[in-house]
This record gives structure tokens, C-alpha cells and sequence, in this order.
């Protein structure tokens, strides 16, 4: 036994056929209009688009399929390995797509990015995984850290805190957020002499954000994550991840974040706990 196809079930194959063909240059290897149902060639296995109505029609009965209220499909990804996440994620975003996640590197070094469809499949891009010796594998990060430290407030207090980006600012250095605290908002950090940029990549409102900071082929991530351990006790994690190609180059600088780090955050919860008993 073969893997032989991923089959989308659609409101109008067509206006999928149409999407897939100009956005990701898919071949039409088959259609047929009366049926409902194409086959698109990747390179690899086949993507077949068909209609509700043949799903209906090949599963039948109360236990048969059953189109999801909104049309989309339920836990299911389509992922395409690419070497230009940002092009790729651009170009099917003007082809219609909608963003999910904008582009972003992920601990284990790899660049991802996700839209949905028009007809709501959601659809994954990543980097390609190094070959070596005939086996797949994920770069390692050049240096990662991390640290967690406990505040004594509840979780959705520390997080309303620490996104309130006036609140990082700690003389010499200020911290200017372009927009809201989401996916795409640029931070600027002045400090005397050295300005840095870096943009917010993904948020779990109320848990979890990821903000990265672009070197020259490197990127240094800084993973919050915000976890309740009880009703008013909050566990704060933050890990430090250098990864990309010429990331080797920049651990001396920012090796020196594992003595900075743990102190930065013992001030943070401080400053969390005080802003509470204020209230």
C-alpha cells in the first residue's frame, strides 16, 4: 500500500482549481466538471479538489460525510516546502489567501508561515529540512536559553502588564510599539548610540508571544510564555533562540543575555507585583 492523494472537499472546485494553479503554479492533471472532482500534480503526490456533493455521494448515510457548517475542513493542513517562505506566503495572500501566521523562525531553525485558502484549507510553508547522509533533518539553533520565573499575580494580569509596552522602558533604553501588541507590530528600542528593530511574529492573546529580532542571516527570538499555576500565581518562561545561517557569529554577543536575563526578569515580576497592590 501507497500514499496516493490529499482530496479537499469544496463549495466550487473550480474557484479552488483556479486558486492553487496561480498561486502555487499546480498542474491540472484532471477535471471532471460533471462530477465535481480535479486532480492538481505537486511534483509528488497528488492534491485532489472535489465538491461536497461527491462526498456526500461516495459516503453516504447518517454515519457518511457530513459538510462542517462553515464549509471548512476541521485539523487538516496542506504543507508545501519552499526556499522563499516571505515570497511564497506574499504571493498566495494576493492570490486570495488569508494570513494566519506571518513568516517566522521556529526554535528548532526553520522559517514557517500559514494562510487559509479561499475555500479554507489551511496551508503551511516551510523551509526545506537539511539532507544528511540520506536523512531529514532540522538545523540546530547556534545558542538558545531559557528562564522562568514565578509572579505572584493572576495570568491575565501579568500579561495585560507586560504587553503594555510603556512598561519596558527602563532608562537609557525606550521601547516604541508602531501599532497594537499582534502579529506585524514593529518595536523599536533606542538605546545610547544603537538603535534596534524587531517585529512581533505570533500571539496567543493572554499566554504567548514571539517576538523576533533580524540580524544579518541570523535571527534572534525572544518566546514569552505566561502559564497559571494557580488562581493568582503565574509562571513566566522566556526562551532565547539564535538560529540562521551566520547566527555562529553573534552567539558571543548574545551569549552575554544568559547573566542579563534572569535579573531583567526577577524586576519584571517585581514591577508586576507592585503595579498590583497599587490597584
Amino acid at each position: 500500500m501507497k500514499f496516493g492523494a490529499t482530496v479537499l472537499y469544496v463549495d466550487h472546485v473550480q474557484l479552488a482549481v483556479d486558486f492553487y494553479q496561480r498561486a502555487f503554479g499546480l498542474k491540472l492533471r484532471f477535471h471532471d466538471e460533471q462530477l465535481g472532482f480535479a486532480e492538481l500534480e505537486t511534483g509528488g503526490q497528488v492534491i485532489a479538489i472535489a465538491d461536497h456533493s461527491l462526498g456526500e455521494m461516495l459516503m453516504p448515510g447518517a454515519s457518511g460525510y457530513h459538510r462542517s457548517a462553515d464549509g471548512r475542513p476541521a485539523g487538516v493542513e496542506i504543507g508545501f516546502l519552499t526556499n522563499d517562505v516571505p515570497g511564497a506566503f506574499a504571493k498566495a495572500i494576493s492570490e486570495g489567501a488569508s494570513p494566519i501566521a506571518a513568516p517566522r523562525r521556529m526554535p528548532w531553525g526553520l522559517e514557517v508561515a500559514y494562510v487559509r485558502a479561499p475555500e479554507g484549507t489551511i496551508i503551511g510553508f516551510s523551509e526545506q529540512p537539511q539532507s544528511t547522509g540520506g536523512t531529514m533533518t532540522t538545523p540546530e539553533p547556534a545558542w538558545q536559553f531559557h528562564h522562568s520565573v514565578i509572579c505572584n499575580t493572576p495570568r491575565q494580569f501579568a500579561w495585560s502588564y507586560w504587553t503594555n509596552v510603556a512598561n519596558w522602558n527602563e532608562p537609557p533604553a525606550s521601547v516604541h510599539l508602531d501599532g497594537p501588541f499582534d502579529v506585524g507590530s514593529q518595536l523599536t528600542t533606542s538605546l545610547p548610540g544603537q538603535i534596534l528593530h524587531s517585529v512581533i511574529r505570533d500571539v496567543v492573546t493572554g499566554s504567548e508571544a514571539i517576538i523576533e529580532m533580524q540580524l544579518a542571516d541570523a535571527t534572534l527570538s525572544f518566546h514569552w510564555n505566561f502559564e497559571s499555576l494557580t488562581e493568582e500565581k503565574t509562571k513566566i518562561t522566556q526562551q532565547l533562540v539564535l538560529s540562521g545561517p551566520n547566527a555562529g557569529v553573534f552567539v558571543p554577543q548574545v551569549g552575554m543575555l544568559e547573566r542579563t536575563t534572569p535579573d531583567g526578569m526577577k524586576k519584571l515580576v517585581a514591577a508586576i507585583e507592585s503595579s498590583r497592590k497599587v490597584e
